[in-house]
């Protein structure tokens, strides 16, 4: 290690967030074989990878400095696990739970990755190689990939990971919404009459951190902060519209409580078509809610918050996830390069900017932009359902100013991979060699990303969305308490929270009646 290396922790909550961290930690593993190829790389690979060293053999070993929370039934997590320092049945009992999807073998993908046959590189899929039929076999097939462990690179320590024991993964053919439910009330049938109810309630959310929290924080945390000599940060990826974020937020509470000083960036991921599950009504507006109150909860704690949604036809998770991790690994590269690396809390004085000191820091990235047309951004694309329009607001209204001189800019970032830019306002990072980037089985898994852009703004776009979540919130006060089983003191709260974050987008300009909660004339026009 060397002296100035910085260390993070990244802790994946929710199956489709591990899928995100499996794709990053992949990428990373890549970079470990293309690491003297590529310009203005890493000096080591501390950040994101705890090491250990045998000197006598000159010989490295690597795990990923992550922990993953997920549920019951959601992989095949024992062959992800190294055997020499784990027994199989001190793993959480994913078999125990009688079901028609209980047996997980590992995936063909995996098995050819555990016998060092690669699948296609990028490159290779790019121009359109064929492999031999008995290399070939699943390596083409990302729809095949329901879980993280379908296609994980590295071996994990029992500290990686986390499991629920009271949700387990929904994987079946009547409702395939990633969301996960109760224990069947009949074991033997795999029904959707037979499910208790979706991990869509706060509460649920609220007891699980609960049940796990002593293990996740003296088996897990402290396992690898004893394992860094400098810790610097938190990477924390979550679901904010099913119970997962939640708990993400009881999470964060207890960090910035034992670290008050940390960096901690929040990564969200939230379903872009809620209109298309296959839930009731009811349902889908409890997802609509929890991402509203999850978003606005989780800037009390959080250093920046990065939306990674963004529009894709791609039902899949591991090819919706993928593009996504390309994104994260982009960001978290210029905080590992060889020259003229960054921190964190760099990071964020560029983008944060305080208009007014009674009021909180614009903490959310309004815009992630890729090669300047790919957005990501789970609150402006966020599909508002019909039923959910009301008065002068409509969807279609949601839309980029056309003046984009109105747009006022807080903080903007650009990271290029490349090391030859000029301009002293550009982070340079270092590019990925499409050699040695066989995470992606299919070339639309795949961004090429050659500039990214954060940036904190109050584009109407944005700030209509946060104003439209406050109106819905008022005027559907009652039945979201009733619904969501919440106090209407903290729904009051919650209500004042929104109030103040539109407040600190519109550069001090008060458009909203505190008291009152009620929209004023003013307001209802800059929906027009």
């Amino acid at each position: 290690m060397t002296s100035n290396d910085q260390e993070f922790i990244n802790v994946g909550i929710s199956h489709t967030a591990n899928h995100l961290l499996t794709q990053f930690y992949n990428i990373e593993e890549s970079i470990l074989h293309q690491q003297r190829n590529l310009k203005d790389c890493r000096v080591s690979h501390n950040v994101n990878l705890d090491v250990k060293t045998d000197k006598l053999r000159k010989l490295a070993y690597y795990t990923p400095r992550s922990i993953l929370f997920d549920t019951q039934n959601s992989g095949n997590y024992s062959s992800n696990w190294n055997g020499n320092n784990i027994n199989e049945s001190d793993i959480m009992g994913y078999e125990k739970i009688e079901t028609s999807n209980d047996k997980i073998n590992k995936s063909d993908f995996q098995k050819n990755l555990d016998a060092g046959k690669l699948p296609k590189t990028i490159k290779q899929i790019e121009e359109g190689e064929q492999e031999k039929e008995e290399d070939n076999k699943d390596s083409e097939q990302p729809e095949g990939f329901n879980y993280w462990t379908d296609y994980n690179k590295f071996l994990l320590k029992p500290e990686n990971l986390l499991i629920s024991e009271d949700w387990y993964h929904n994987n079946h053919s009547i409702d395939n919404t990633r969301i996960p439910i109760n224990l069947p009330t009949n074991q033997q049938s795999n029904d959707e009459e037979t499910y208790v109810k979706h991990f869509l309630h706060p509460e649920s959310g609220k007891n699980e951190y609960d049940n796990k929290k002593y293990e996740l924080w003296d088996d897990k945390f402290h396992h690898w902060l004893e394992r860094c000599d400098n810790f610097r940060h938190f990477n924390l990826i979550s679901e904010f519209d099913t119970s997962w974020g939640y708990l993400n937020n009881e999470l964060l509470q207890d960090i910035r409580d034992e670290f008050p000083k940390i960096s901690l960036f929040q990564y969200s991921l939230s379903c872009k078509d809620t209109s298309k599950l296959n839930l009731s009504q009811s349902s889908k507006t409890s997802m609509f809610m929890n991402n509203i109150i999850n978003t606005v909860e989780c800037l009390e704690n959080i250093s920046l918050l990065l939306p990674l949604s963004y529009k894709s036809d791609s039902k899949q998770s591991f090819d919706y996830t993928s593009q996504q991790s390309l994104v994260f690994q982009t960001i978290n590269s210029i905080f590992d390069k060889t020259n003229d690396r960054l921190t964190p809390e760099e990071l964020i004085r560029r983008l944060v900017f305080n208009n007014n000191s009674s009021i909180s820091q614009q903490k959310i990235l309004s815009n992630i932009t890729v090669n300047k047309n790919i957005e990501f951004n789970h609150i402006t694309n966020f599909n508002i359902p019909k039923n959910f329009q009301h008065g002068k607001f409509k969807t279609w209204k949601l839309k980029e100013d056309d003046d984009k001189n109105n747009i006022h800019i807080f903080g903007s970032v650009d990271i290029k991979k490349s090391n030859n830019s000029s301009n002293q306002e550009v982070i340079n990072t270092y590019k990925l060699d499409k050699n040695y980037l066989n995470t992606f089985p299919t070339q639309n898994s795949f961004i090429d990303i050659d500039q990214l852009n954060l940036a904190i703004t109050n584009s109407k776009k944005f700030t209509n969305v946060l104003k439209y979540w406050l109106n819905y919130t008022v005027k559907n006060k009652n039945y979201l308490r009733n619904l969501l089983s919440l106090d209407s003191d903290y729904l009051d709260e919650i209500i004042e929270m929104q109030h103040s974050l539109i407040k600190s987008y519109n550069l001090g300009r008060s458009y909203l009646d505190v008291e009152g909660f009620s929209i004023s004339d003013e307001e209802d026009s800059d929906f027009d």
